[in-house]
């Protein structure tokens, strides 16, 4: 039985655990495939059909297994920012570990879904130093080398020192440029440096 035959008589009395063999045994690449399949064969949209046939939070987890790991991050973070409150941490986990080619991915594909710039979306939901932050995130130009300087992450360790923890208030922009330019590998040697030279976490300043 083919995918798009076997969905149709899934959907005809809603089996969930059918549903949950068939989608949990493939890929990503393939469950999407099975969306063209399903409209081929049948003219419908399977998106639309699993939303209305099923519900709770079984829905929601389905919903996510259908979409790519792309539009997955672009919906969380309109979820993240739509309504009362922000997710922040939820913002902070996407923005924060991508690649800046799956930054500038999330980018276009959020324009294409909500017909909005994700960094206007975000801008226009958060404030302060954490909105400039996000802001400063999503421009996806983080350097990438795995090399980490040992002479600049000194430097900047110094740097985060002179801005934060050592002047009355904070220096925010010195902490923008340092935490959303910096390489992963690099910003780790940052904060080992950090720990080394004033015996306390970065986090914890």
């Amino acid at each position: 039985m083919s995918v798009s035959s076997y969905l149709s008589f899934v959907f005809a009395g809603t089996d969930e655990q059918a549903i949950i063999d068939l989608l949990g045994s493939r890929s990503c690449k393939q469950r999407v495939a099975c969306l063209k399949a399903f409209k081929t064969a049948y003219g419908k949209d399977l998106i639309k059909d699993l939303h209305s046939e099923l519900s709770g939070d079984f829905r929601k987890l389905v919903m996510a297994m259908m979409k790519t790991p792309t539009q997955l991050d672009a919906y969380e973070i309109n979820s993240a920012i739509k309504g009362a409150g922000t997710d922040e941490a939820c913002l902070i986990e996407i923005l924060s570990s991508r690649s800046n080619a799956e930054i500038k991915e999330i980018s276009r594909v959020y324009k294409e879904e909500y017909k909005k710039k994700m960094e206007d979306a975000i801008a226009s939901d958060t404030s302060g130093h954490f909105k400039r932050l996000l802001v400063s995130l999503a421009q996806g130009n983080r350097d990438e080398r795995e090399h980490a300087d040992m002479s600049m992450a000194q430097q900047d360790a110094q740097a985060l020192y002179a801005a934060g923890e050592n002047k009355l208030g904070t220096d925010e922009s010195k902490f923008n440029a340092i935490l959303c330019a910096r390489s992963k590998t690099h910003l780790r040697a940052v904060f080992q440096e950090y720990q080394r030279m004033c015996g306390r976490t970065l986090r914890r300043v």
